[in-house]
């Protein structure tokens, strides 16, 4: 293996076109294609940081558009060539991804084979026992992955690294040849399975890197050829595997040694007949505009940019221009479902990318929403916003980290329905709060690629987590995207008070969030603007009470009935 690792990174030293990728799709900006010469070929695209070197003699073709390089390939490789004949093999065609990206992206590989007359039943050159001309084509492939090391050996990927392909033969007496189990019926499925995402198909390795920013990668993706040799060996003869009784074996079978010999005869005399030729194409592409996460310091606290949420208030600078968009047309936009008050939204995203809510509701949800300046029979504009976390835990091995949400982002009740008989109002684990972050704010916070590093947790609810004497009014523990804190870990990552203060949104001011004025706490300036923040654990006062944390900081309790208490989700993601 090492030997055959050591021919291929020298082929690729020799035949590479390199083809460089790089991106930074915020600014919308994209460099000229330049070709320096018909041998290499270069893409820029500032600050991607991916390299896509594609292996073999290759004529090909570039585009860039919107995130998305594809590189595209005809390689064909024939006898005349020298390459093939029973007992040979190499590499039919291979690309090697390399860099550190800034970015999410994928690669897809798409490939077509065709292969020349001389294999068809159509030429004549290729005929059985009986003398009827066949289609035979011998040549397995499989496609196979290499880690490349510090030191630039290779390793191979077994997991991700294919059987073989093989296409089976029937003459007309019904004989298989050349086939095992699994084998393929024609080039055309060959085609098929090659570029599905099966055991079998190349774009489920590719699947495997399915990349985050600063995850860096150096892989080789090779298609590897093989023409196995057949020979009638003393131990076929003498197990019964004669021409008269073609049982097959794992090197084939008396009439596929005949048939290799006839087909090497025939391409010495016709090499201009046989070639395989393979079409590919390898597309990488940029998943989303921005990366899934951006990670800064803020005084010396680690913090991280994940998903977004209606935060500002624009109304004033976008308002009309949006209301010139959408209308006036109240009743299609979708309801909150709140059970007080008709509350209503809809949301915009304009051609540049910026997304915006629009709220409006004819009946106030609570006083705090006049308070807030919040008034009925008027809409109200707030701009999605990256959603900033504080990063509280970390789990080394594994990369993923706890976050919670740096402000207050919305305003719910603890719970707003009923509860199966039995239980309190108290159970997190029947809350609307838990099935509104699970539902509502996760599929509204977060895309499809962002969900895709988040971790599902199971969420501990034990009296211990809500630091109460007894079980009373825990639940049983759940498994969560999203979730809120319990009193101990609150008191374990935040063990100062003045660490607990949170400011709601915009947003969260528009649906009915309280927050402390200088009318309500006069000698306390630093609780000013502060609010409500739930946590998940319920408080020993009562079925219908619930830990929060106060405007001041302490833990305390309030009414699950409450809407003027804040939302601060947490999760655990992946990085």
């Amino acid at each position: 293996m090492q030997k055959r690792n050591k021919i291929l990174m020298g082929t690729i030293s020799a035949l590479l076109c390199l083809v460089l990728i790089s991106s930074c799709c915020l600014s919308g900006i994209y460099a000229k294609f330049v070709k320096s010469s018909s041998a290499e070929a270069t893409i820029l695209l500032k600050k991607w940081g991916i390299e896509v070197d594609t292996g073999t003699d290759i004529a090909s073709s570039y585009t860039a558009d919107n995130g998305k390089v594809v590189v595209s390939s005809t390689v064909t490789m024939g006898a005349n060539e020298g390459l093939m004949a029973p007992g040979t093999g190499g590499y039919l065609a291979y690309f090697r991804i390399t860099g550190n990206p800034e970015f999410n992206y994928k690669i897809d590989f798409n490939g077509a084979i065709s292969i020349g007359d001389g294999f068809k039943a159509s030429s004549g050159l290729i005929r059985d026992e009986n003398g009827d001309a066949i289609e035979y084509f011998p040549i397995q492939l499989r496609y196979v992955v290499y880690d490349v090391l510090s030191n630039g050996d290779l390793t191979e990927v077994t997991s991700l690294t294919s059987d073989q392909f093989c296409v089976q033969r029937t003459d007309k007496q019904d004989n298989q040849h050349y086939f095992n189990d699994g084998a393929l019926e024609n080039i055309a499925e060959l085609t098929t399975v090659m570029n599905s995402s099966t055991d079998m198909g190349i774009n489920k390795a590719l699947d495997e890197f399915y990349q985050a920013p600063n995850t860096s990668i150096d892989r080789i993706y090779a298609i590897e050829w093989k023409w196995l040799y057949h020979y009638d060996t003393e131990e076929e003869v003498a197990a019964g595997k004669t021409e008269n009784n073609r049982e097959t074996t794992a090197e084939g079978n008396y009439q596929t040694r005949e048939l290799d010999t006839t087909l090497g005869e025939a391409i010495t005399k016709n090499p201009e007949l046989f070639n395989i030729t393979l079409n590919m194409s390898v597309t990488v592409e940029q998943l989303n505009r921005a990366a899934t996460y951006k990670l800064f310091y803020e005084n010396d606290v680690r913090k991280i940019e994940f998903g977004s949420y209606p935060q500002t208030d624009v109304t004033t600078t976008k308002g009309e221009a949006l209301k010139e968009l959408v209308g006036t047309n109240y009743s299609t936009w979708t309801s909150y479902g709140y059970n007080t008050g008709d509350m209503r939204y809809t949301d915009v995203t304009l051609d540049n990318g910026e997304k915006y809510r629009g709220v409006y509701f004819t009946k106030e949800r609570n006083d705090e929403q006049a308070v807030n300046n919040y008034n009925t029979d008027s809409v109200y504009w707030f701009k999605y916003e990256p959603i900033v976390w504080t990063i509280l835990d970390r789990n080394v091995e594994s990369g993923e980290v706890l976050i919670l949400s740096d402000m207050i982002i919305d305003s719910q009740p603890y719970q707003s329905g009923e509860v199966p008989s039995g239980l309190y109002k108290n159970n997190y684990e029947y809350s609307t709060i838990r099935t509104w972050l699970n539902e509502i704010f996760y599929n509204t916070a977060f895309n499809d690629l962002q969900k895709q590093v988040i971790i599902t947790t199971e969420v501990v609810n034990d009296a211990v987590s809500a630091d109460l004497s007894d079980n009373t009014y825990v639940c049983a523990n759940t498994n969560d995207n999203v979730f809120l804190l319990s009193v101990t870990e609150c008191k374990n990552y935040f063990k100062s008070s003045s660490n607990r203060f949170k400011v709601p949104t915009d947003y969260a001011f528009s649906q009915g969030s309280w927050k402390a004025t200088e009318s309500f706490t006069p000698k306390f300036p630093q609780y000013w603007g502060n609010g409500y923040w739930w946590l998940r654990s319920p408080s020993a006062k009562g079925n219908e009470y619930a830990a929060v944390v106060m405007h001041s900081g302490v833990i305390n309790n309030d009414e699950v009935l409450l809407f003027e208490d804040g939302v601060v989700p947490a999760l655990w993601i992946k990085l």
